[in-house]
């Protein structure tokens, strides 16, 4: 038979294990806005955890840009619809032409910043 004891034992160290891993993780990759200002050009070279759809595509299957032939405040609300509409997502920032937002990963919490910065070009929206 099982001891009783060893069990619980076991599992409150594979949760106080796991507790701590996710805190690290919190403390390690804060929450920091990128402000419209500070909204890069590209990512830094050899990044490996950087994608970038722009004018320097980066990790991204070669997409440039994404564009649209709608009004930009039309484009951002629909960006912004199903954003909200993924689970674990958090507001950072929100700008008249730029979103900061951040994905959580499921298990360990890892944050993904998710930034939407949008202006227009030849009558079209355009969003890096």
């Amino acid at each position: 038979m099982i001891n009783r004891r060893k069990v619980i034992t076991y599992l409150v160290t594979i949760f106080s294990t796991y507790m701590l891993a996710v805190l690290l993780i919190q403390i390690i990759a804060p929450d920091e806005k990128i402000l419209p200002e500070d909204f890069p050009e590209r990512c830094p070279e050899k990044s490996r955890n950087c994608s970038f759809i722009g004018p320097e595509s980066f990790r991204s299957g070669g997409l440039i840009e994404l564009r649209f032939d709608t009004s930009m405040e039309k484009t951002l609300l629909e960006a912004e619809k199903w954003v909200e509409s993924q689970p674990r997502t958090k507001v950072l920032g929100n700008w008249d032409y730029q979103y900061h937002y951040v994905f959580e990963t499921q298990f360990f919490r890892f944050p993904d910043d998710f930034v939407i910065n949008a202006h227009c070009e030849n009558e079209q929206t355009v969003l890096y």
